[in-house]
């Protein structure tokens, strides 16, 4: 007699978490401003100068992986030092996420991955934008040569409050991120809403990163 066919226990846990991930990840990228959030306004970013040329830009941002069992980003930076690490494939953009096992954004590892991100963003209009940090583990991120949003730590996966800034002028800003997975599940990513738009966070798209060659 033929039995109905059961999937591998490991593969139902996967599939829950990815389930429950999916769940987290809908209330946090919804919803408007509170009086909070824009008392946290960043003003002063500045746009890189001069302007990068276009036909220089590369798609995605750059990054450097740092492998080690790193518990906050303070140590991971005393640790590596000015290392340069290992050029992996750009990042086309920042929403990663990934259970136990999975390899980490474009490393070829899943777990005690650090990584140096560098690259531009585009702002195509001035006006107010407000980004979510997604994060597990630790992360710092700067735009525009200001500290937006930063939680060293080891924590599960987590989305910032909004953080709006303010664009005076449109065009590319330098974009500097600092990240590191301990063990288990990662995420890192990277959402807005423009000055235009209206309800729900999206993922900051491919065409606005870009970076120079080495």
């Amino acid at each position: 007699m033929l039995r109905p066919s059961r999937r591998p226990a490991s593969l139902l846990r996967f599939l829950a978490l990815g389930a429950t991930l999916a769940l987290m990840a809908q209330p946090a990228l919804a919803g408007s401003l509170n009086s909070n959030d824009m008392e946290d306004l960043k003003t002063g970013l500045k746009a890189a100068d001069p302007q990068p040329d276009a036909g220089a830009l590369k798609p995605g941002l750059a990054v450097a992986y740092h492998m080690g069992r790193f518990n906050t980003l303070a140590e991971m930076m005393g640790i590596i030092g000015k290392a340069e690490g290992d050029k992996g494939r750009p990042l086309s953009m920042l929403d990663y996420q990934g259970a136990e096992g999975t390899k980490v954004m474009t490393s070829d590892r899943s777990d005690t991955v650090g990584a140096i991100i560098n690259g531009f963003i585009k702002f195509p209009e001035p006006g107010t934008y407000v980004f979510k940090v997604m994060s597990n583990d630790g992360i710092s991120l700067d735009i525009g040569g200001r500290t937006i949003f930063e939680d060293g730590s080891v924590h599960i996966t987590d989305y910032s409050d909004g953080l709006p800034v303010k664009i005076d002028t449109a065009g590319w800003y330098p974009l500097s991120i600092k990240y590191f997975q301990k063990k288990g599940g990662y995420a890192l990513g990277l959402y807005w809403r423009t000055p235009n738009g209206a309800g729900n966070y999206v993922a900051v798209p491919a065409e606005m990163y870009a970076h120079l060659e080495k």
